[in-house]
């Protein structure tokens, strides 16, 4: 039981700074992705980019 929560709990915990770096590699990377992202105004690029980057942290988590 308490490996199970461990697991969940260290996926979980993988997933958010996976996340939080590929943000910040996104916002570096694309330009105007700063100002876009405070308004919810992303082009398709942009939005491909960030589902590639929550499937990418999906699957670093899972195999945590």
């Amino acid at each position: 039981m308490l490996r199970s929560i461990l697991a969940g709990a260290s996926g979980l915990l993988v997933w958010a700074l996976v996340i939080s770096v590929l943000n910040l590699a996104l916002r570096a990377g694309i330009e105007g992705y700063g100002v876009a992202e405070h308004a919810l105004n992303f082009t398709l690029g942009m939005m491909l980019a960030r589902l590639a980057i929550a499937a990418a942290s999906s699957v670093l988590a899972g195999a945590v």
